[in-house]
């Protein structure tokens, strides 16, 4: 009588489970696949726009491998040439076959020939609006190619819209959010719904691999399983950090979990992202001194002997601003390996909160938009997370197949 009770309780769980399985699947599905659709657009951003900036130096009649400038002279040329800039940041690329980048934080970008300072133009901006296109439709639904400014790899609103969030981009976002904890609800309930049923090595296989000559019904389950569950721990990472950067109470979470509470929220800032944690060009820094720009990469290889990238911030004549930089030996998606300093008649200072973490919540919650993109891993985490969405694509499209034929299942007339 037991076992009995036990077993019909279990299969009415499995019943509610896989209805709200399928209901949730067909509401949420075709945002989903959006989402997917374009997150694999723009896994490709740092490639491609790797690839132009490259090309900019190719085009031109210095040859390639010359050696650079010295950064104090490249600075002064570049205040010479474009002097109404505001707070500009010198990029200096370790790697002679590109460009180096002189910029603001509002966006304006102008590329140097590292050899002699010739300007190569603004660089691939089609590209970076492209871009910025589908991260504003991953985002809020929204094609707005012209709408936001990227700065570091990242988009920020316009003024008037950081400060007053509304229309289709607040109801776009609400969807966008909600997708992304529905399509995590759905790894859940998946889950039990895959382990139902295998008694067994063949009901396993058939679960787990792919199946030659099928066709119709069998094929869509049988790759609907077998993307579900070797897919399983990409999609609950993705949902996961996606839920914690959309919903504050998911991104309180994170912090409880470390047994803090999360930081004011600025303006504009996704939830749990102080001004701090956005930029670390801004922890506090030892007072200048008069500091030779020359000997930066020098004292970079000697901290970082591997560096990459350096960003030369506010090397400004007006005497009150510090020289801060920040050195970088891996990508953008690798925030513990870009370190801030403060250039002094001493060398290099470490400034006072490391990437401006102050904690150890803070710092897990710096990684999350990494972990979400796949750049944490570097290239092979990027092609991890491209499989993860294309996988995602072939689901939604078997899980509506799988939906439709049941449906016109139920509506054949009864002979």
């Amino acid at each position: 009588m037991g076992g009995d009770l036990t077993e019909m309780i279990a299969r009415r769980t499995l019943r509610v489970l896989f209805w709200s399985h399928l209901a949730l699947g067909v509401v949420a599905g075709l945002a989903i696949a959006l989402l997917a659709a374009t997150g694999i657009a723009m896994s490709f951003e740092s490639v491609v726009i790797d690839r132009m900036e490259r090309s900019l130096m190719t085009r031109h009649a210095t040859p390639l491998g010359a050696p650079p400038m010295g950064v104090d002279r490249m600075m002064a040329l570049a205040r010479e040439r474009f002097p109404d800039m505001r707070d500009p940041v010198l990029e200096v690329r370790s790697d002679p076959a590109l460009p180096w980048i002189y910029r603001t934080g509002r966006g304006e970008r102008h590329y140097l020939h590292p050899a002699n300072g010739d300007d190569l133009g603004a660089g691939p901006e089609r590209a970076r609006r492209l871009f910025q296109a589908v991260v504003s439709l991953h985002r809020w639904l929204v094609w707005q190619p012209e709408g936001g400014i990227r700065r570091g790899g990242a988009v920020r609103e316009n003024e008037g819209e950081r400060r007053e969030p509304g229309g289709w981009r607040k109801w776009g976002g609400a969807i966008t959010s909600a997708a992304c904890l529905i399509y995590l609800t759905l790894a859940l309930t998946g889950l039990p719904l895959w382990l139902r049923g295998i008694r067994g090595m063949v009901a396993l296989r058939a679960k787990c691999w792919f199946r030659r000559g099928l066709s119709g019904k069998a094929r869509d389950w049988n790759w609907h399983h077998v993307l579900g569950w070797w897919a399983l721990p990409g999609i609950l990472t993705i949902t996961l950090t996606g839920t914690i950067m959309a919903y504050p109470w998911a991104n309180a979470a994170l912090f409880a979990a470390f047994g803090e509470s999360p930081p004011a929220r600025a303006s504009g800032a996704p939830p749990g992202e102080s001004p701090r944690q956005r930029s670390p060009r801004t922890p506090a820094a030892p007072p200048p001194a008069p500091a030779n720009l020359g000997t930066v990469p020098r004292l970079a290889a000697e901290r970082m002997p591997g560096w990459k990238t350096l960003e030369i911030s506010r090397p400004a004549a007006d005497g009150g601003a510090p020289v801060r930089i920040i050195i970088g030996d891996a990508g953008r998606g690798r925030p513990d390996r870009r370190i801030g300093f403060s250039l002094t008649e001493v060398g290099l200072v470490p400034n006072a909160v490391p990437n401006g973490d102050p904690t150890p919540a803070a710092r897990a919650r710096r990684w999350v938009r990494w972990i979400h993109t796949g750049e944490a891993g570097g290239w092979w985490g990027q092609v991890l997370a491209v499989g993860v969405c294309s996988a995602t694509l072939v689901l939604v499209w078997t899980g509506y197949a799988l939906t439709w034929r049941r449906w016109t299942r139920f509506r054949k007339p009864m002979i």
